[in-house]
C-alpha cells in the first residue's frame, strides 16, 4: 500500500494497522480462553457425574464388613475354576463348604481375612501360592437410616440388594410435603461424609435408574417442614454432584 501526503499521515496510517492486528490477535485469544474454560468445565461436570454414578452403582458392601450367617460370598481362586464359587451361602454356625479344604469359618472375619484364611488352607497341602478373593454378593446384616419428610423415618435392615425407592417405601413412602426432586443419599466415602443427590421423582417415574443404597447409608428426604434441616445438612457435607441420575 502506497501513502500520500505528508510522513506523520504514513505513520497513523501504520498505527492503524497495527491496531487492528492486535485487536484481532486480542479477541482470538479471548475466544480460545473461553471455549477452553467452557471445555474444563464440561469436563470437571463429566467426572462429578461419571465419580456419582460410579458410587450409586456400586453394591459392594464397605471393604470393613463383618460376613454374617446368611451372607452369599463369591469366591474367586485365581486360575483355579474348580475351585472358584458363586453365592456360597455362610451357615447359620457361620461355616461355608468348599473343595478340597472342606468347612471354613467365615462368619466374624472380613472378605480379605477370610480369603487369606482359604489360602493358607489350601497352600498348606494342594497349591502353592494360591491367590484369593472373596466378594460379599448379598450381605443380610446392613441397615439403612430414612429421615427427613418419609411417612416413617427410622433404621431399617436391608434384605439383600436394596434400591432407593425400595428405601423409601420401608420407610412409609414420601411425606405430604415432601420434594421427590431432592433426595440426599449421605454415604462414607474415603472416610469421609458425602452426599450424592438424587431426583425422585424421575426415578419413580421410570426416568432415571434408581440407585442402590449399601450398608450403614442415610437417606434424607427434602420437604418444607424440614427445609432448614436439610439446609444445615448440605453445608455440612461435600457434595460429589447435584446430578441427575438419567438413563
Amino acid at each position: 500500500m502506497r501513502w500520500f501526503g505528508f510522513p506523520g499521515a504514513r505513520n497513523a496510517g501504520r498505527r492503524a494497522i497495527d491496531l487492528v492486528r492486535w485487536l484481532g490477535l486480542w479477541l482470538c485469544c479471548s475466544f480460545c480462553l473461553a471455549a477452553c474454560a467452557n471445555e474444563n468445565s464440561l469436563h470437571t461436570d463429566n467426572v462429578n457425574q461419571a465419580l456419582a454414578s460410579a458410587e450409586l452403582n456400586d453394591q459392594s458392601p464397605p471393604k470393613d464388613y463383618v460376613i454374617a450367617p446368611q451372607d452369599k460370598l463369591n469366591i474367586n481362586v485365581f486360575k483355579e475354576k474348580d475351585l472358584s464359587l458363586s453365592d456360597v451361602q455362610v451357615d447359620a454356625s457361620g461355616q461355608i463348604s468348599l473343595p478340597l479344604i472342606g468347612d471354613v469359618h467365615a462368619a466374624g472375619k472380613t472378605s480379605q481375612q477370610l480369603a487369606q484364611d482359604i489360602a493358607l488352607r489350601l497352600s498348606e497341602k494342594y497349591l502353592q501360592s494360591p491367590q484369593v478373593s472373596v466378594v460379599v454378593s448379598q450381605s443380610v446384616n446392613l441397615k439403612v437410616t430414612v429421615e427427613g419428610e418419609v411417612k416413617s423415618p427410622g433404621v431399617f435392615q436391608m434384605p439383600g440388594r436394596t434400591t432407593l425407592m425400595q428405601v423409601i417405601a420401608m420407610a412409609g413412602g414420601p411425606g405430604e410435603t415432601a420434594n421427590l426432586h431432592k433426595v440426599a443419599i449421605i454415604r462414607s466415602i474415603n472416610g469421609k461424609r458425602t452426599a450424592l443427590l438424587c431426583d425422585y421423582a424421575t426415578i419413580r417415574d421410570g426416568r432415571s435408574i434408581d440407585p442402590v443404597i449399601k450398608g450403614e447409608d442415610v437417606v434424607v428426604m427434602d420437604g418444607s417442614s424440614s427445609k432448614s434441616a436439610w439446609n444445615s445438612l448440605m453445608k455440612s457435607l461435600p457434595l460429589i454432584a447435584i446430578f441427575a441420575y438419567a438413563l
